[in-house]
């Protein structure tokens, strides 16, 4: 998965097969070896191979040697090397192939993304955060639906839950709610994938999009580089809601450094980024509520740890250990109000986060003969986040604005151990060659999380000139305490068949199974008294089996065209929230027209309140996607590379919430529904200084649901049918480009651009009302109103990076400058459009993106 695969035929002068041939493949960088023999048919394997840059040579005794000096392997790709032998008993000197590296992948169906190290180092990112260079791949879009202050990313069909995070083979994905935990630094990778599909049976637990990134390692020449970028408020542009710029300033710097221990042998990297920033954050209420207004400070601070060793014991066996960091804190829920109706939110209701994630991981690759390879892991992750109110008293929840303290805070730890294992098998016969793929996973997981909501209680006012609230709301209990562990379990076997040069097929089977994804064995307290509550312990989910195809034809058999596609079954892990919140029960006070806004003054007795309780759905079955694609990739005039590719995914047993308060009982059920279709074109090439990537997405996103935990509306306890809210996804974007550029340009300056248009995300227009007596008032809609039926405004923005570089000896320094939204445009937050119908500001956006920013800093590398 973190790897790669050279393969090829070694051929006379004659065309006939050469057998028993020597090829060796040298890590330029790092200088390992690896060794192949060509069989019967003149075919050879270089199977799970780190990517880098190769020099591919081949040998026979009375054949002259020839030799591809550089080849470059990407990471999840396949790459062909041929060599013809010229016979030379005399003089045998070696060949040089002085050839262009192979444009195109012929062996496999995926629709990928790739950015190489070189892209990673050029290309401008605003955040240097590792995830957000998903951004930059078709089919990918920033997601909307958390509250969190870093950016999450979707790929592909359905939201950031469902998208899996590889690095360097290790799944970064956390159990509680399957969100993505942590990252690498940025100087630390090597280089970054995104699967828009891919149909590979080593990725599991993930129903949508893959991000697949493989770390450095050092080399056989000392090697280290830094930079520091700053940014203040004299170089940025005043934003559309501020009055006059805030003392605005930013500090990010890192370093890094990587060489042997023992050359060709034994190899470190490491590498340190830390950020720290005086961010502020934009209160707007269109007048509302005046005294409330104003740019407050959102301070932000983030250390991103990397260590990595790599070990040659021998021809036969390579060890890996690495260690990835992510300690951050910081001040977020000013100026949007994400947890309610996205209107504005004033200081008070901030909430102070500090999250660490810890990831360990160690790699053994095995040569087992000349035919087969075996790759283990083991990987540990841990991740600690807390979220404290930083105001006091009651929650205060207008139309327009959610001011007081905060109503969520919570404690939660994610913990995962995985044990993996891959072998892989090569042969040719007179049916073609298989490379056959065999492994299996098991990972113990485990998340607790003590969280509390409305504990100092809340208001809820239906006008913002209201003096007395409508709804008092408070809870009596702890709240969620949760502590639950699962063991997952995989199986799986993949065969690349290849009846002819031209023609890969590829067919794989998975099976994954949860021990206790469901609470299985767990009899709910409420099943004695609510009919729709089954008696029954609930049973394992066993019928997780995923068949995949896919196939990549060579059509001319040139390697100029590729029609590629397949079809698959990609499941999802179950969330540890859900069998959390079922054993949990909390005591709720909801007190209509409480006539004051002091929670002292209203007399409830917590134990009049029956406890509410969260029941699952009998059958809870694995989530899981249907995924159907269609593409054609070719090379045209000037090696520019087109491709066109159609994917249709088709999501089932997606978890959707409803509330019954009739019976005091949220319901979860795997009755939610999802469905896209993408069209994706794209042109690239590659220069020899640079490179130029174009593409256009067109999506049609629709879901039930937005999140796992949407409160359904409009439905009661006895229809379980919930086609009704199929509606846009709020990540929806029917439109997107991103257009790519990066080069070395005279007197040794470096530029990269990035340019990103896309249309308007939908949002969701509510009455604000409980107009369906569920006791949820923040999501009934107007009758005839369809789920996220309204658009906001688009979206576009250009980046611009720019480094002047100077040679000093084996030194060189370099001058960067960035530009983030060149034209400073204004781009508005969709999250923060107001979707209240009645507010004066409905429709709305109340924040916006940063306008225009200017980072300028030092780097150097030698």
């Amino acid at each position: 998965m973190p790897t790669g695969v050279i393969t090829g035929f070694v051929r006379d002068s004659t065309g006939a097969p050469v057998v028993s041939a020597d090829v060796l493949a040298r890590d330029l960088q790092s200088g390992f070896t690896y060794g192949s023999i060509s069989d019967e048919f003149g075919r050879y394997w270089f199977n799970a191979l780190p990517p880098g840059e190769y020099e591919i040579s081949a040998s026979r005794i009375g054949l002259a040697p020839s030799t591809w000096p550089s080849v470059t392997l990407l990471v999840g790709r396949t790459i062909t090397v041929d060599f013809t032998l010229r016979v030379s008993p005399v003089r045998v000197e070696p060949i040089e192939v002085q050839a262009v590296r192979p444009l195109l992948d012929f062996t496999q169906p995926d629709v990928a993304f790739n950015l190489t190290r070189e892209q990673i180092d050029r290309l401008p990112n605003e955040s240097r955060r590792f995830i957000d260079l998903a951004l930059l791949g078709p089919g990918s879009v920033a997601s909307s639906e958390t509250a969190d202050p870093v950016a999450t990313t979707s790929v592909g069909a359905l939201n950031s839950y469902n998208l899996g995070v590889w690095l360097d083979g290790g799944n970064m994905i956390g159990a509680e709610l399957n969100d993505y935990l942590g990252a690498a630094p940025l100087l630390a990778v090597q280089e970054f994938e995104v699967l828009t599909t891919s149909y590979s049976v080593e990725f599991g637990q993930a129903a949508s999009g893959i991000i697949n990134a493989v770390t450095r390692r050092g080399t056989n020449t000392l090697q280290a580089e830094g930079f520091f970028l700053g940014r203040n408020r004299d170089l940025n542009a005043l934003g559309v809601f501020e009055s006059e710029k805030p003392d605005y300033n930013r500090r990010h710097w890192g370093v890094a450094v990587g060489g042997p221990l023992r050359r060709d042998r034994t190899h470190y990297f490491f590498s340190f980024e830390r950020e720290v920033e005086d961010f502020f954050s934009t209160v707007e209420t269109g007048g509302a509520f005046p005294e409330l207004e104003g740019t407050f400070r959102t301070p932000w601070e983030s250390n991103v740890l990397f260590g990595r060793l790599d070990d040659r014991l021998s021809d036969g066996h390579e060890v890996m250990v690495r260690y990835a960091g992510n300690l951050t804190k910081g001040r977020a829920s000013v100026g949007t109000c994400e947890e309610i109706f996205g209107q504005p939110a004033a200081e008070n209701w901030g909430v102070d986060l500090d999250n660490s994630v810890h990831s360990l991981l160690a790699m053994h690759r095995w040569k087992v003969s000349a035919a087969a390879v075996n790759e283990a892991r083991v990987h540990f992750l841990r991740q600690s986040l807390q979220r404290t109110p930083v105001g006091e008293g009651p929650s205060m929840i207008y139309p327009t604005m959610c001011a007081g303290q905060n109503f969520a805070e919570w404690d939660i730890r994610n913990t995962r151990l995985e044990l993996k294992d891959n072998l892989t098998l090569t042969t040719s016969g007179t049916t073609g060659s298989h490379r056959i793929k065999l492994g299996g996973l098991a990972a113990w997981v485990q998340s607790v999380d003590e969280s509390r909501w409305w504990m100092n209680g809340g208001f809820f006012f239906s006008e913002d000139s209201a003096s007395l609230p409508g709804v008092y709301r408070a809870a009596y209990d702890p709240g969620l305490q949760l502590d639950e562990d699962n063991v997952q379990l995989a199986l799986y076997a993949e065969d690349a068949w290849s009846p002819a040069r031209n023609v890969t097929v590829t067919l794989g089977l998975r099976y994954d199974v949860e021990v206790n994804g469901t609470n299985q064995g767990f009899r709910s307290p409420m099943a004695d008294s609510l009919p729709f509550v089954s008696g029954d312990k609930r049973s394992t989910d066993l019928n997780n089996v995923a068949p995949r195809i896919g196939f990549a034809v060579d059509p001319r058999n040139d390697g100029r065209t590729v029609v590629r596609g397949g079809f698959g079954v990609f499941y999802n892990q179950h969330l540890l929230l859900f069998p959390g919140i079922e054993s949990t029960g909390t005591r709720w006070a909801v007190v209509p027209d409480p006539g004051v806004t002091d929670p002292d003054s209203i007399a409830v007795n917590p134990d009049t309140i029956p406890p509410s309780f969260s029941v699952l759905g009998d059958e809870l079955s694995t989530p899981y996607t249907l995924q159907l694609s269609l593409g054609l990739e070719q090379v045209i005039l000037g090696n520019v590379v087109i491709s066109l590719d159609g994917i249709l995914v088709d999501g089932r047993n997606i978890p959707i919430k409803r509330n019954l308060s009739e019976w005091g009982v949220q319901q979860i059920l795997n009755r939610g529904e999802a469905r896209t279709s993408m069209l994706m074109v794209r042109a690239r090439k590659e220069f020899v200084d640079g490179r130029f990537d174009l593409q256009y997405t067109y999506a049609d996103r629709e879901a039930t649901n937005d999140v796992w935990l949407d409160f359904t509306p409009q439905v009661d306890w006895e229809n379980e049918s919930f086609s009704g809210e199929m509606g846009p996804a709020s990540w929806d974007q029917l439109h997107r480009f991103v257009g790519l550029v990066d080069a070395r340009l005279p007197f040794d300056f470096v530029v990269g651009l990035a340019l990103l248009y896309a249309s308007a995300r939908p949002y969701n227009a509510v009455t604000g009302t409980d107009d369906n007596g569920d006791g949820i008032r923040f999501n009934d809609r107007r009758p005839g109103e369809g789920r996220n039926a309204r658009r906001s405004t688009d979206f576009s923005r250009i980046d611009l990076g720019v480094t002047k570089w100077v040679t000093l000896g084996r030194t060189q320094l370099g001058v960067a400058l960035n530009i983030y939204n060149l034209f400073n445009r204004t781009n508005y937050d969709a999250k923060s459009v107001v979707g209240l119908l009645g507010s004066p500001v409905f429709g709305q956006a109340l924040a916006a993106h940063p306008k225009r920013q200017v980072e300028i800093g030092l780097r150097f590398r030698f």
